[in-house]
């Protein structure tokens, strides 16, 4: 009985020990090249990890609306590239965010929790959208996170095409 109790206060020592050393963590990824969004999730053990990254393609509004109408040129890339969004470490108890790839998902508010803006805006100024989003896409693509910026910036600041075209030309 004792070797039995002996056993048992080791497995519940062990599995208290475990649960501070195992996390989960899970996170946002976005693509330049394939405009979408993925996300993912693994375990570690003391910070190494010990399953791989599983991952489930996602397609926020804005992908879903650009995809479906088009309006994301081919990429000849090859493998898509993926950016880091958001990230969440059970151990650290709070979400990261990491580089451009937040920073691109914060400006096209494409957060799941965040109101859809440029849906919207693409449907009432179809014409200015035609030609917007093949430009911020290539801009991505090629690492011009400021470009893709300043682009959306001179398209929500026009009510036509020729005001985006002047507006978008204007700097250049």
């Amino acid at each position: 009985m004792r070797k039995l109790l002996i056993c048992v206060c080791v497995l519940l020592a062990f599995l208290g020990v475990a649960d501070l050393t195992i996390e989960y963590q899970f996170g946002t990824e976005f693509s330049p090249d394939a405009f979408q969004h993925r996300m993912y999730h693994r375990y570690s053990f003391m910070g190494r990890p010990i399953t791989r990254k599983i991952y489930e393609d996602k397609k926020w509004a804005l992908d879903e609306y650009l995809h479906r109408k088009g309006l994301i040129p081919p990429s000849d890339l090859g493998e898509p590239r993926w950016w880091l969004v958001q990230c969440f470490d059970h151990g650290r108890s709070d979400w990261g965010s990491l580089g451009k790839g937040y920073d691109i998902c914060l400006r096209l508010q494409t957060f799941p929790s965040e109101r859809d803006y440029w849906v919207p805006w693409s449907e009432k100024h179809p014409d200015i959208a035609k030609v917007l989003w093949p430009q911020v896409v290539v801009a991505l693509r090629e690492d011009q996170l400021e470009e893709a910026v300043r682009l959306l910036s001179a398209a929500e600041s026009s009510e036509t095409l020729h005001e985006f075209l002047e507006e978008a030309n204007a700097d250049k």
